[in-house]
């Protein structure tokens, strides 16, 4: 049996009186590529997930670009014993669960499966062989989530421990909980999975329009029975959040929404977090929707992979190096830059066909 990531001994041996550690004997994060995180950016990367209604669960009849039969969940998935539940091998991940839900157990790997193959046709970036399978905690309880998170956070915990419902994925590793309602959880895991997708993928952090833009397009999920369809979240929350922004006057206008994260959104009333997340989830539909878009936004994705996103985009390539594990001051840098080359340079002529665009897809009448 192979033993968890070395930072989740401390939580094993609390719970379970067992621990796992690295050969030195230090407990530490296992990570391929580190990225620092500040406080703000650390709100930023979860903090969404502070209510149940921040959630992307699409009903019934959406269109999406699977059949309507969806993509089939059902999966031969290893299974081994681990703890007090069971760690999951698929061709892409191993999923280290204590969840019971006899659904969840059964669906969540054949999900992720699915899920993975929809990131890349939303990214257009190829399928290229992981060294290592992704890693993903999926706990049975809140707190057994909790214990995991204190133990492997430490002080930076606090933070994420303020979380009603959802999980976070950082240094690489997706760490949720069971929300008692499989849809509600594997809607928090596609979201999740593209981040740690991202993390993995790319060697050039990509701005945090388009990183949150496509996770909350991720989020979109119907279930039929065992199968599952990816609806890029329409008719969901995200267009609740994005209709309200629109109709009650906190449309962000586009020139202050392109450096914005998370921590920005949430720093301010409770409706410019939601309105935050609905206006990112249309600005990625809408450059989906138009070729020459859409091209410049899979050329950026490229280019982020293969680390020419700077040199590219025209930006110094030394500056941004000492930047980019800099958090919000990297995000603000290059946000509009980015836009400006691979988008659209015209920001007001951009925004206006997009709000128009944002109108239609909420169902509120052009004047």
């Amino acid at each position: 049996m192979i033993p968890p990531p070395a930072w989740a001994g401390q939580w094993i041996s609390k719970r379970l009186g067992q621990a796992h550690r690295s050969a030195d004997g230090e407990i530490s994060v296992c990570c391929a590529r580190p990225i620092a995180y500040n406080a703000a950016t650390m709100i930023r990367l979860r903090l969404r997930y502070v209510a149940a209604t921040l959630l992307t669960v699409c009903i019934a009849g959406c269109d999406g670009p699977q059949s309507s039969d969806g993509v089939s969940m059902f999966s031969d998935a290893r299974r081994d014993p681990w703890q007090n539940g069971q760690v999951i091998y698929t061709s892409h991940y191993r999923i280290f669960s204590t969840v019971t839900s006899r659904d969840l157990k059964e669906n969540l790997p054949g999900f992720m499966e699915a899920a993975y193959s929809n990131y890349l046709q939303l990214t257009n970036l190829p399928a290229n062989d992981l060294s290592d399978p992704l890693e993903m905690y999926v706990m049975g309880t809140r707190t057994e989530w909790a214990d995991l998170t204190e133990h492997r956070l430490q002080e930076r915990a606090k933070l994420y421990l303020q979380l009603e419902a959802g999980g976070y994925c950082l240094d690489g590793v997706c760490v949720l909980w069971d929300l008692n309602t499989p849809i509600a959880t594997l809607s928090v895991a596609s979201h999740e999975g593209l981040h740690q997708f991202f993390w993995h993928r790319l060697v050039n952090r990509i701005p945090m329009w388009a990183e949150e833009g496509l996770c909350t397009v991720a989020e979109g999920i119907d279930i039929y029975g065992n199968n599952v369809r990816f609806t890029s979240g329409l008719k969901g929350s995200r267009y609740t959040d994005l209709r309200k922004a629109i109709i009650q006057g906190y449309w962000i206008e586009l020139e202050k929404l392109l450096p914005m994260d998370g921590g920005d959104a949430i720093s301010g009333p409770a409706h410019q977090a939601t309105g935050y997340y609905g206006q990112v989830w249309s600005l990625v539909l809408y450059i989906k929707s138009k070729p020459a878009y859409r091209e410049g936004f899979f050329r950026m994705l490229q280019d982020a992979q293969t680390g020419r996103l700077f040199e590219a985009a025209g930006l110094d390539v030394q500056e941004m190096a000492r930047l980019h594990n800099g958090g919000r001051a990297y995000n603000r840098r290059v946000s509009e830059h980015v836009f400006r080359h691979y988008i659209a340079d015209d920001l007001e002529a951009f925004e206006e066909a997009w709000l128009e665009f944002a109108k239609q897809l909420v169902d509120i009448p052009l004047q």
